[in-house]
């Protein structure tokens, strides 16, 4: 198939571009590139192109049979300081994507979304059906909502095949964010003392990058099998606290640091404390993860100690 993925070159996006390539698919990714990009893949074609820019979707988001569709911003803190930003990097790069198929004829699309847009809930598991209880409270989940929403307008008005999936945490190779990667990172700076957001007692779902391409691909490869518009959770059925992931990030690393919480559950402003996924609808396609929780943070930290630009 000809694919297009948004974002192709960042975490997630290139690990998907992987995985599409071994499956003899013809891929094209659209990236701003404005990170250091230190991978591609160089069977698949890379084009540098700004997707918030309207004319610019019309004239690459064509001629593909789907869009994997991962361009946006991840930062719940910069959303925080400029709402404009979160708005324009994921929602409206999300509509420009939408209208170019529209206008293109490109009728099936899967779009990563975050398990943000449940924001905090009091019972757990969440189901992808808890629709009424969805409150974000963070603009960067806002913003992934609204294009859920915009997407299953698409989907009824225009024909087009919506996919999105919800995912937890990831954790794995090629990430720079996140709690493993930003605990590394000041261990490296500073081995005696380390500051941890919040008080540690933050409980979240986490999924490794392989368990979660393997996820989305399952769910793009049955298109046939589910609605015009559905939506699958992706992570693992278990939660792991703040800190039980400090401890298994300073065992790995051979370090006993001074550990300073910041004090406050809510580790940021928009920071959702306590979250896990239901996973059983992703389940009944036939996904097994292959890692538990606690080795996807191993796997994690094992990488990102020894990536020299962390």
């Amino acid at each position: 198939m000809k694919i297009l993925v948004t974002g192709g070159a960042g975490f997630v996006g290139s690990h998907l571009v992987d995985a599409l390539i071994k499956e003899q698919n013809d891929v094209t990714v659209i990236d701003k590139m404005e990170d250091d990009i230190t991978y591609k893949n160089t069977a698949a074609k890379y084009i540098v192109a700004d997707l918030r820019d309207n004319n610019a979707a019309a004239k690459h988001v064509k001629d593909f049979d789907v869009v994997f569709h991962l361009a946006s911003d991840y930062s719940v803190l910069r959303s925080t300081e400029d709402p404009k930003f979160d708005f324009e990097n994921n929602f409206l790069i999300t509509f420009n994507v939408l209208d170019a198929m529209r206008k293109n004829n490109i009728k099936k699309i899967v779009f990563t979304s975050t398990s943000a847009v449940y924001g905090r809930q009091k019972e757990f598991p969440i189901k992808e059906e808890d629709v009424g209880k969805m409150m974000p409270i963070s603009n960067y989940a806002a913003s992934k909502l609204a294009s859920e929403i915009y997407i299953h307008s698409f989907s009824n008005l225009y024909g087009i095949e919506g996919l999105v999936v919800r995912m937890a945490n990831v954790v794995g190779p090629r990430s720079n964010h996140g709690i493993v990667p930003d605990l590394v990172r000041k261990i490296k700076n500073n081995p005696k003392k380390l500051e941890v957001f919040g008080n540690g007692t933050q409980k979240k779902s986490y999924i490794h990058i392989s368990d979660c391409i393997g996820a989305i691909l399952l769910a793009s490869n049955k298109f046939n099998k589910f609605k015009k518009f559905d939506i699958f959770n992706i992570g693992y059925s278990e939660w792991i606290s703040v800190s039980d992931i400090v401890s298994l990030v300073c065992r790995e690393m051979n370090v006993k640091p001074e550990i300073f919480y910041t004090g406050s559950k809510i580790g940021w402003p928009g920071d959702v404390p306590e979250f896990l996924l239901d996973n059983s609808k992703i389940k009944s396609l036939g996904w097994k993860p292959k890692m538990a929780t606690n080795d996807a943070i191993i796997s994690a930290v094992n990488w990102a100690k020894k990536e020299k630009n962390l």
